[in-house]
């Protein structure tokens, strides 16, 4: 990969991804000299003067730059952003709750790659960061799984038994941020690699456990609006190409015997079934039964014509009766105060609607409380990401910024 970094200002830009008329900065993979990573470290954030801040916006504080990096089955994304700590951004009120901007200091590069090969996709991350962010004072990665989150297992930091082929016991930190000789591979262990070998911290998560963490956070935020108590437990579940779910209890992510892989439980098939799901490993499970793949498969079309289809067609209706299981089977067993429903299959925003129904179908009056039975309340129990599409991304700065703090 060549170019140089370039400082471009964004107005006229797509404002749905950038903030008008501050500066970001572009990779420019026309240009063939290299950059000044020097020059670039000390390249100044620009910003809007904060409201009753007394000018306080106008001048430079403390800036942090914190690196995510997720791990989806299809594409990963590595995102750079620097934020004014001393002003007090963080990455959770560095943008408006349901809207994909972020407030107008935060300087944000990033970059997209397809999932194709540990060692190509892995491989063209790192090249990525060592350009752009080799200088991030805190890193999160959140990646598909089954992931190894034992910071006292020397296979810590890796994917384990997932279903993507090719992708078993890969080694996703030693990947992007090990050492490449290798004594110095064989040393970053277990945890050590709390931190990177330039002594940055680092943390590591599942792609559900991170955006649940941030999902949780503002949930936390909203009660405290509103005046009320609670705001402890929260389940995140992501409905694309496979089926995950994160679970924060607490205030802290589920991290067990492994982490919870709620997406490939069993629920009550509906009469008639003859799907036989595509789960390789349990076939009618969750994920076998509502995976992008799944519900393509069952309607005879390819993932990506999924999109075309009308909200009126029966596949949504299969849908929402295996999710509103998951989601009953989490109510009846974690007791969350919210559950989050991501991904690409839930763009279909017509789900929501069904998957209530059928939630309260299957709970048959049992759970008598009042995020259930009022309808109001309802709405906002089972809900899209507040920061929609871009909740796994910024989960993954969550862990970023989390990390920072412990250290």
């Amino acid at each position: 990969m060549q170019g140089t970094l370039r400082p471009v200002t964004t107005g006229g830009m797509n404002p749905h991804h950038l903030a008008r008329d501050r500066l970001v900065v572009r990779w420019d993979a026309a240009a063939e000299n290299s950059f000044d990573r020097r020059a670039f470290a000390s390249f100044p954030v620009a910003r809007a003067p904060r409201e009753g801040a007394g000018g306080r916006g106008s001048e430079m504080g403390r800036l942090v730059k914190l690196l995510g990096v997720e791990g989806g089955g299809t594409t990963w994304i590595a995102r750079a952003i620097t934020i004014d700590v001393e002003g007090g951004d963080t990455v959770s009120s560095s943008k408006s709750v349901q809207s994909a901007t972020y407030a107008e200091d935060v300087q944000r590069v990033e970059a997209h790659f397809q999932t194709t090969t540990p060692e190509a996709t892995l491989g063209e991350i790192r090249e990525w960061i060592e350009a752009h962010a080799w200088d991030a004072e805190a890193i999160g990665v959140a990646t598909f799984g089954p992931v190894e989150l034992d910071v006292m297992d020397d296979q810590y930091g890796y994917i384990t038994t997932t279903p993507k082929a090719g992708w078993e016991n890969t080694d996703v930190l030693g990947a992007l941020f090990g050492p490449q000789d290798e004594a110095g591979a064989k040393a970053w262990r277990a945890t050590a690699r709390l931190k990177t070998v330039d002594d940055v911290p680092l943390a590591f998560d599942t792609d559900v456990n991170a955006p649940a963490l941030l999902e949780h956070s503002s949930l936390r935020r909203e009660l405290k609006r509103l005046g009320r108590h609670g705001g402890e437990s929260c389940c995140y579940a992501t409905v694309g190409t496979g089926v995950g779910v994160g679970v924060v209890a607490g205030g802290d992510p589920i991290h067990g015997m492994l982490h919870p892989e709620a997406g490939h439980m069993h629920v009550k098939m509906l009469p008639g079934e003859t799907f036989e799901g595509c789960c390789p490993f349990h076939g009618n499970c969750v994920e076998g039964m509502v995976g992008s793949g799944a519900l393509a498969k069952r309607r005879g079309i390819e993932a990506s014509q999924l999109a075309e289809l009308p909200d009126d067609d029966e596949i949504w209706d299969y849908a929402a009766h295996y999710l509103a299981g998951l989601c009953v089977n989490l109510i009846l067993t974690v007791s969350p105060e919210r559950i989050v429903l991501g991904g690409g299959v839930m763009q279909r925003a017509c789900l929501f609607d069904k998957i209530r129904t059928k939630v309260r179908e299957i709970l048959a009056g049992y759970v008598n409380t009042e995020e259930i039975t009022n309808d109001t309340n309802f709405r906002h129990y089972i809900v899209p990401p507040a920061w929609g599409y871009e909740t796994g991304i910024n989960g993954a700065l969550y862990l970023a910024e989390n990390a920072l703090k412990r250290h």
